[in-house]
């Protein structure tokens, strides 16, 4: 897979040219660079809902308890991506009002929605009237690259080659330099690394329905 090293090593000298042009900045300037384009492609790959962006978990319910800590850390939830164990629907994603309609008819039952805290908890509504399963289709969180010597870029290297061409590209638009010539290969391997997404696996298609009001017709 190589490290960020490596990537960040290549973009600099691919980066000088054949004028010798010298990016100055240290590792604190790189590292900033390369984690905007880590967030850009996450972004793409959360778009495509790529298996290497998102994980499944569970969280199991107890009786008469509405707010849970999940056991996995998270950045949100896939649309359409919380079900009940052995049910066909998916739970819809609650609103305030959504919350405020519940509160006030107060009764209890398999869940049919969900809500999400500030502090990361999980809010179920209906609240749990037995002990169900809740299966969750989560973002995993993006680690920041703060070491530039150790830390290994993710994705298992799919994404490395178009990492180190669009820092290139970055550094030279810092040194305003012609990029047309490297927007143009940057495209490309961007092309083939979403080719090589797309073979490893992206959410499959499926006909689960949803929950489409409080009664859950």
């Amino acid at each position: 897979m190589g490290t960020l090293q490596t990537v960040i090593t290549r973009a600099l000298v691919r980066a000088r040219g054949q004028e010798q042009h010298v990016y100055a900045q240290g590792d604190d300037q790189l590292l900033g660079l390369v984690n905007s384009i880590l967030e850009d492609v996450n972004k793409d790959l959360q778009q495509i809902e790529s298996s290497l962006v998102y994980s499944h978990g569970t969280i199991t319910t107890s009786v008469g308890m509405m707010e849970y800590t999940p056991g996995f850390t998270h950045q949100g939830f896939l649309d359409n991506g919380v079900w009940v164990t052995d049910d066909t629907r998916f739970l819809k994603l609650l609103t305030e009002s959504d919350k405020v309609e519940f509160d006030y008819l107060n009764s209890t039952g398999e869940p049919i929605g969900y809500y999400l805290t500030e502090d990361g908890k999980v809010g179920l509504l209906w609240v749990p009237d037995a002990i169900y399963t809740v299966n969750v289709l989560y973002w995993k969180p993006l680690t920041e690259m703060t070491a530039v010597a150790t830390d290994v870029i993710p994705w298992g290297g799919i994404w490395n080659r178009f990492i180190q061409e669009r820092l290139t590209m970055d550094l030279m638009m810092i040194q305003e330099r012609d990029i047309t010539q490297q927007a143009a290969l940057v495209q490309g391997i961007q092309d083939q690394a979403l080719a090589a997404t797309y073979r490893i696996g992206v959410r499959p298609i499926t006909k689960t329905g949803s929950f489409f009001d409080l009664e859950g017709t």
